[in-house]
């Protein structure tokens, strides 16, 4: 065998080993090349450099010519090695650093090196598990079994630490199928870390042959570092079953999905939807509802409740002063308040007509209105700061579902005995400020084929304008056949709209 550059080929851990180079001869004497093997940081390294060669001492004890041809074998234990170079020993019981050898390696530089290489090390014993049966199409796995020694040496059980040492692990370098099983299944993946002692690892195959069932061979050959392995071995092709589904998800209710957007506040609507399957052969559907948040502001919201006022003015006229509470951000609700006034022209008190809604913030104050005396220095308008009540929206107190099969009997997920629900959907949600961000059974309803499953959605809104858009979802485990799609959805949005009428919100309002 001809080496140029860099070769190397993984081993298996190994206490120690034997190698004979036979036939060895090396182009020229102006290169230098050189056979070695490492491990855990540790080498050994034979050197053949401009015509002298160097032992794993770098100590000089041969020469060669282009013409030479040559033998170097020998022997590395644990803690020692012997060389010899033409059946001459040059080396014996040579101590080495302790170390397991992971690797042999030949580099050449501006030359070519020519050898018959042999390696002998410990065996590991292997053996393949395959499937019994597989379905067209259908991904499987043949496991390469790297079996464990049934006993260790008594000097390993009582050193830990040599553990390791004896530890045989295979490296695969490459795989391909074989023959007809070339045709009839693709390779998906192999190994591509060592296989340890006592473990696995996986070949991914598929079926792709002809639609036909059967018994089909694998062949597979694989390269690794113990060698070049060949397996064969039958398995069962099933093809499966082609079902008919037809999947359905519509409105119950009239307008059900528009029915969570109302004028007023602190309004509770609800929208009733149906889920169908037709299972072609009659069979089941396991099924599972879902409602989950998308977005909407939730966290704290404030609510005047009154004013503290810091200074009460001075020099209103008798049209007395007016407040004005800031706007605040889209879907906030303004607060309004009345002044009343002192005789004096000074500002009194403030009845709140509107507590609003603030979303996160408390809204600011500002007292305006003419003086009596427009020149007058001791004219001052009012201020003063707002006293606020507040309130948490959240996803799980702004929604709720209800499933069951009969329309009139329907279980919530809120408030049934059971809390169904899980963190959050596919949408970021703080579930760990503000409670779960989805419902979710955590196991899957089975309907029978062309049963309707009922779903109500139940929304609560409360004193702002914010929406909050949900998703509410059915995912099957049977796809539809038209579609190809597991789930069915509707996009909901819940809030309130401001009304048309003036009308004054009292304050602690309840259902």
């Amino acid at each position: 065998m001809i080496f140029i550059g860099t070769y190397e080929r993984k081993l298996v851990k190994q206490k120690s080993l034997s190698f004979r180079m036979n036939s060895v001869s090396i182009s020229n004497v102006l290169g230098e090349a050189s056979f070695g093997v490492s491990g855990e940081g540790n080498s050994l390294e034979l050197k053949f450099k401009k015509g002298k060669i160097y032992d794993f001492e770098n100590n000089y004890v041969s020469s060669y010519d282009p013409s030479s041809i040559f033998e170097i074998s020998g022997d590395i234990s644990e803690t020692l090695y012997n060389y010899s170079i033409d059946g001459r020993s040059i080396a014996r019981g040579r101590p080495k650093n302790k170390f397991s050898i992971e690797k042999f390696y030949i580099n050449t530089h501006l030359c070519e090196l020519r050898t018959n290489l042999y390696i002998y090390g410990e065996e590991i014993n292997y053996d393949f598990t395959f499937p019994s049966t597989s379905q067209s199409g259908e991904v499987f796995n043949v496991a390469l079994n790297n079996i464990a020694p049934a006993s260790e040496p008594e000097e390993a059980k009582a050193d830990e630490s040599n553990r390791m040492s004896i530890s045989s692990e295979i490296h695969v370098f490459s795989a391909k199928l074989k023959g007809s099983s070339a045709t009839n299944f693709t390779l998906n993946s192999y190994p591509t870390t060592g296989i340890a002692s006592g473990t696995s690892g996986n070949f991914s195959l598929t079926y792709v042959g002809s639609a036909s069932a059967g018994v089909y061979g694998i062949e597979l050959e694989i390269d690794t570092n113990i060698g070049t392995i060949s397996t064969i071995s039958p398995i069962q092709i099933t093809i499966p079953e082609i079902i008919i589904t037809l999947n359905t998800f519509e409105e119950f209710d009239e307008n059900a999905a528009s029915n969570f957007l109302s004028e007023g506040l602190k309004k509770t609507n609800t929208g009733t939807f149906v889920y169908n399957s037709y299972v072609q052969g009659n069979h089941a559907q396991a099924v599972k509802p879902s409602l989950e948040y998308i977005e909407g502001n939730v966290g704290t919201f404030y609510r005047v409740t009154g004013v503290e006022l810091i200074n009460a003015g001075a020099g209103y006229d008798q049209n007395g002063a007016t407040l004005t509470f800031s706007e605040g951000i889209t879907g906030d609700v303004r607060a309004e308040g009345e002044v009343v006034m002192n005789a004096d022209g000074t500002v009194s008190d403030v009845t709140i007509t509107n507590p609003g809604a603030y979303f996160e913030s408390l809204p600011t104050l500002t007292f305006t209105g003419d003086f009596s005396d427009p020149v007058d220095p001791d004219n001052k308008h009012a201020e003063g700061n707002s006293w606020a009540e507040t309130y948490t929206k959240t996803f799980f107190d702004s929604w709720d579902i209800a499933v069951g099969t009969s329309p009139d009997a329907l279980i919530s997920y809120n408030t049934g005995g059971v809390l169904y629900w899980n963190y959050r959907g596919e949408a970021p949600y703080d579930y760990q400020s503000f409670g779960p961000g989805i419902y979710e059974h955590a196991n899957s309803t089975s309907i029978s084929s062309s049963q309707n499953l009922y779903i109500k959605v139940i929304s609560y809104t409360f004193y702002d304008l914010h929406p909050m858009k949900v998703k509410l979802k059915v995912t099957a485990a049977v796809p539809d056949s038209s579609s190809g799609k597991n789930s069915e959805e509707f996009i909901l949005t819940c809030g309130n709209m401001p009304i048309t009428t003036t009308a004054s919100i009292a304050m602690g309002e309840k259902d």
